[in-house]
């Protein structure tokens, strides 16, 4: 079996593991940046897409630094899908909820998760109902980069598709600096219902291609608190997880790999 996992930052979790995957090839291509990757295709192969601009918050690459993959040349040579078999698809789903990222999402602040006490007045953001926060996810996933590169492999790779989702953060976000709703009392249930509405998006959009399912469900490593648990987080950074969420991730593959 010749796998490749494509994705954002959150292939490094992977990249670092030590779990021993039973298979012929494990290849890497991600692009860091939150909402990444950006992807289109050019004679059956992906390259990155330097032009678009899909609200993608890059960090400050060139062309020709975008792509972290053990492949050599790969980012100018481009990937070819037809050598391999299975492709894991890392970081599904909108960035991180970092204030400091640019994104329609950020710019509004939503009360509902808010505490009762809070002074709208002062609040510099628009102020909206969670119905309209709704539909603001809603249309930041159909013009998500990732997302668009998720339509563009399902349109053009037959084999397995396998989805993990962008982690849910660790209990280090109530102490998180450009955080919006570090004050409110329900951060969990906020993270929870932000990450159900993306959840339910993307398998909707799967739904007619047998071939895409999520590898697992990210809630399972989560602990009572609602959070992940803080073993598989990095240090001072509540959204990225490290080598042991990667041994996880791969050992959902390994099950998955020997039931086929």
């Amino acid at each position: 079996m010749n796998i490749c996992v494509i994705g954002n930052s959150h292939v490094a979790a992977l990249k670092k593991s030590s779990f021993q995957l039973d298979c012929n090839t494990l290849d890497y291509y991600a692009i860091p940046g939150a909402g990444a990757p950006d992807l289109l295709l050019k004679n059956d192969r992906l390259f990155p897409d330097y032009d678009s601009d899909k609200g993608v918050t890059y960090p400050d690459f060139k062309p020709g630094e975008w792509v972290s993959s053990n492949i050599p040349q790969v980012e100018t040579q481009g990937l070819e899908l037809d050598n391999y078999d299975l492709i894991v698809y890392s970081g599904v789903g909108l960035p991180a909820l970092r204030s400091s990222n640019v994104n329609a999402i950020n710019q509004v602040v939503c009360p509902f998760f808010l505490p009762a006490n809070y002074d709208q007045s002062s609040c510099e953001k628009n102020i909206v109902s969670i119905q309209a926060f709704e539909r603001l996810i809603v249309n930041e996933l159909e013009n998500a980069a990732n997302i668009c590169s998720l339509r563009l492999l399902l349109a053009h790779f037959n084999g397995p598709i396998l989805l993990q989702h962008f982690p849910v953060p660790s209990n280090q976000l109530r102490t998180q600096p450009d955080f919006d709703y570090a004050s409110s009392v329900s951060i969990s249930s906020l993270i929870k219902w932000y990450y159900k509405q993306q959840i339910e998006f993307v398998e909707n959009l799967i739904v007619e291609h047998s071939n895409a399912s999520y590898l697992f469900d990210v809630f399972e490593l989560v602990d009572e608190s609602g959070f992940t648990q803080n073993r598989f987080s990095k240090l001072n950074d509540a959204w990225h997880m490290n080598h042991l969420y990667g041994d996880e991730v791969f050992k959902h593959l390994q099950i998955y790999l020997d039931n086929l």
